[in-house]
């Protein structure tokens, strides 16, 4: 890895067996290294840092959340995520939730390969590679949910939707949901925008 004067996080992920190990070494340095917050985890990833003093320790799952904005109304808007999860798909993991009254959305896994994008009870079903890198899209109207993949058209319901109750109480979770910590993907979201308006297929 390239060593600047800056502070820097690395992280080496690596997939071993019972008898193998790996290290991680900082080399041909000319000068003095500044080591802080060292942390080992059986993930396939790094999760945020947790502070430890001679012993292993466990905490609750990281909730990340959005506040809500009277713009997301789910009558003209456009989810966009990009992702990738390793969980136990028996578990139906989300991607994003967010529920209020009369608009309830959310994306997460569900068995044997599916991925599904959800509209007050409605799913859009599309497949899905564990593990792998996707862009998911959701756009919704007053008449239509539609779902694109890598940014090309998977799936469309046709359905009225009436026009939601904005609650500036509730919030859009991340990774996860208000109802259950079981329900929390084990992966990344590497980038997550919304947008007050149904765009269309080019424009996605």
């Amino acid at each position: 890895y390239p060593i600047t004067t800056e502070w820097q996080r690395i992280t080496h992920t690596k997939s071993l067996s019972a008898s193998s190990a790996t290290r991680m070494m900082i080399g041909n340095i000319d000068g003095s290294v500044y080591i802080w917050g060292a942390q080992c985890e059986v993930k396939p990833f790094a999760s945020s840092y947790i502070r430890t003093e001679g012993s292993a320790v466990s905490r609750s799952v990281d909730n990340l959340s959005l506040s809500p904005y009277s713009a997301l109304s789910f009558l003209n808007t456009t989810i966009d995520v990009t992702f990738d999860d390793t969980a136990n798909e028996a578990s139906y993991p989300n991607i994003y939730a967010y529920s209020a009254i009369g608009a309830t959305i959310r994306l997460f896994r569900g068995t044997q390969g599916k991925l599904y994008s959800n509209l007050r009870g409605t799913n859009i079903q599309m497949l899905y590679s564990n593990g792998q890198q996707m862009r998911v899209t959701a756009t919704i109207d007053a008449e239509n949910q539609s779902a694109y993949i890598d940014g090309v058209f998977s799936a469309s319901i046709s359905t009225v939707y009436p026009a939601p109750t904005f609650d500036p109480t509730k919030v859009l979770y991340l990774g996860n949901s208000s109802t259950s910590s079981s329900q929390s993907m084990n992966g990344h979201i590497s980038k997550f925008k919304t947008y007050a308006q149904a765009l269309t297929a080019q424009e996605i």
